[in-house]
């Protein structure tokens, strides 16, 4: 595991955060956030198995504008 991307850096969706490699480097699989938001755990590990969790991303359900407006009512 080749981490590109910190804890707690603003990701979009797509942008490339590590590289997956096989123990002689010839085979290598990119790792791609799933969706935009905060960074907010890295499994530092050198090696990863699969279904292990790489990395940690926050998810906002609502924007500030909508919760204020719920909040109102």
């Amino acid at each position: 595991l080749h981490l590109k991307i910190p804890c707690n850096k603003y990701v979009e969706k797509g942008e490339f955060l590590a590289t997956i490699t096989d123990p002689y480097g010839t085979m290598r699989f990119k790792v791609l956030a799933p969706n935009k938001g905060y960074i907010i755990n890295v499994n530092q590990s050198p090696i990863v198995y699969q279904g292990d969790a790489i990395f940690h991303i926050s998810t906002q359900s609502k924007t500030i504008e909508q919760a204020l407006q719920e909040n109102i009512k």
